[in-house]
């Protein structure tokens, strides 16, 4: 089966998938990509075994695109959104030739633009795409208001490397009193938020924990001025597994979070998380009292308060809840994504060739 990729930039998580669905029998990728940003400097190094690979930096060029994939001659282009118009373009000209799945992460929120979008589906996002490939039920949502159907759907698109994780998390480590966050440091991010949050926390505890920030972003510089917050920069992604595992507890405090693949990472590194009720992910791998807290989005009181039951907390019951949140992150490794992929695009391939 010859499975084209069409994405925007790559990252480790998506690295791994990709890796596990390539060593299923008698299965060849073709990837296509945008070129690495200053604000995710990832190594290019772990990217190296993919071939063939296409790579392009401000638009894609679909007549270059459309060549190569010609003679590529996939069964199935998996397209990374309609908001890519080269990748319009390619999902056009392979209606039924190859199955079109295209990849979301948006949430239901009911906004005019999603309504819109709801409105004119029939005749827009439904041209381009046989089937959608989501992370999970709040997305499902708005799938479905798009007009797709049920056995149109596939779910767990988004998917850490869960066994890298998972080994530092397992390993018996003394976890430091500190609170991490990992991400990109913007205002939807809830950037402001935590740090407000943190502040009030520590005027109200007696021995409070650290709060070390991992990423960069336009706040980048008001991270650095904190006095009281550590700041690790940016971290490649082979190096985030052992730095996370030895944290107390990961805090996602998103103002706006389609999904948050970094919650899968901290429950797959048995840590126990607090996050706000607006990270998509929350659903799956957050249940509130058992793994971690889940918080009002930027409610500051209420994430201050999380913090101190966290850090309050006796250092078996943290152990107790990131065993809890474990369990969760199994639903989702890389090994599962690939075999689900496969499984369902088999099917869906048997009903477009019966259709055609």
């Amino acid at each position: 089966m010859k499975i084209a990729i069409l994405w925007t930039k790559l990252s480790g998580y998506l690295n791994a998938c990709l890796k596990a669905l390539v060593s299923l029998p008698n299965v060849s990728l073709l990837v296509v990509n945008q070129q690495t940003s200053h604000d995710a400097p990832f190594d290019e190094s772990q990217f190296a075994w993919i071939k063939p690979r296409y790579q392009w930096q401000d638009k894609v060029d679909a007549v270059i695109l459309g060549e190569k994939l010609n003679n590529f001659y996939p069964d199935v282009l998996l397209i990374s959104g309609w908001h890519i118009k080269g990748y319009r373009s390619i999902a056009r000209q392979f209606s039924g030739k190859a199955l079109r799945v295209i990849a979301m992460d948006n949430q239901w929120r009911g906004t005019a633009k999603q309504w819109l979008g709801c409105l004119t589906a029939p005749f827009f996002v439904q041209r381009l795409a046989d089937a959608i490939f989501l992370p999970g039920e709040r997305q499902k949502v708005f799938a479905q208001k798009l007009g797709f159907k049920v056995d149109q759907i596939l779910s767990g698109l988004l998917c850490c490397e869960h066994n890298q994780f998972a080994e530092y998390g397992n390993q018996q480590i003394e976890r430091k009193n500190s609170f991490v966050y990992v991400g990109r440091l913007a205002g939807e991010k809830g950037i402001k938020e935590l740090l407000y949050a943190y502040d009030k926390y520590r005027k109200e505890t007696q021995v409070p924990w650290e709060l070390v920030i991992i990423g960069t972003g336009p706040l980048s510089s008001l991270v650095q001025r904190q006095n009281e917050v550590i700041y690790e920069g940016f971290v490649q992604p082979n190096e985030l597994p052992k730095l996370l595992a030895f944290h107390g507890c990961l805090i996602l405090p998103s103002l706006f979070e389609p999904w948050g693949v970094v919650l899968h990472e901290a429950t797959s590194a048995r840590l126990p998380v607090i996050a706000t009720d607006n990270v998509g992910a929350t659903v799956h791998l957050l249940q509130d009292g058992y793994n971690g807290y889940l918080v009002e989005v930027g409610n500051i009181e209420s994430l201050a308060s999380a913090m101190k039951r966290i850090s309050t907390l006796s250092y078996e019951e943290r152990c107790h809840m990131g065993e809890n949140g474990y369990r969760l992150s199994l639903q989702y490794t890389p090994q599962r994504w690939a075999t689900y992929f496969h499984e369902k695009i088999q099917i869906l391939l048997e009903q477009l060739n019966r259709m055609i």
